[in-house]
């Protein structure tokens, strides 16, 4: 089985997804048709569940409603808020767009908080590192909120005995 991951803007996916291109899935939302949007999205992450460990997805509040209502467990991973400076440079240096930065930084406050009131599914706050240093953390997270047996594939990945 699959995990899909909604990680926030910075927090790893693409980087996880270097490591493990064979075992990992970027599905990077920019790249679909906005006209069609989630929609299109959704059944592209459904196409990937079974054929992915992971799936490492987009964390548009739209993307994660859309989740919800096609009951495709996932969990949210996102920093925690007195990481904003370090996100904030991190998009720089990425070579992210003003318009991005600005937008992140007007609404970072806002957006986290409003992640962590969440019931729908569960959320795990990364207080120092990125996916790939936090992955035990949020499989056990993901299994302890949807109450299901641990995959060994996916144990096998965490501890890195690829």
């Amino acid at each position: 089985m699959s995990m899909v991951i909604a990680g926030f803007p910075g927090i790893g996916k693409s980087l996880l997804h270097k490591e493990f291109k064979k075992q990992y899935s970027d599905s990077d939302s920019s790249k679909f048709d906005k006209k069609h949007f989630p929609k299109n999205y959704i059944e592209h992450i459904k196409g990937l569940i079974g054929k992915k460990q992971m799936i490492l997805v987009s964390s548009h509040i739209e993307v994660r409603n859309a989740l919800v209502k096609e009951k495709i467990p996932f969990i949210y991973v996102i920093p925690s808020l007195d990481r904003k400076e370090e996100f904030l440079n991190n998009y720089k240096e990425r070579g992210n767009t003003k318009e991005f930065i600005d937008n992140v930084n007007t609404n970072w406050e806002r957006w986290l908080q409003i992640s962590v009131l969440n019931n729908n599914y569960p959320v795990y706050v990364c207080t120092k590192g990125f996916l790939k240093d936090n992955l035990e953390g949020i499989v056990r997270e993901y299994h302890k909120f949807y109450n299901a047996k641990t995959d060994k594939k996916i144990d096998k990945i965490i501890n890195w005995q690829v």
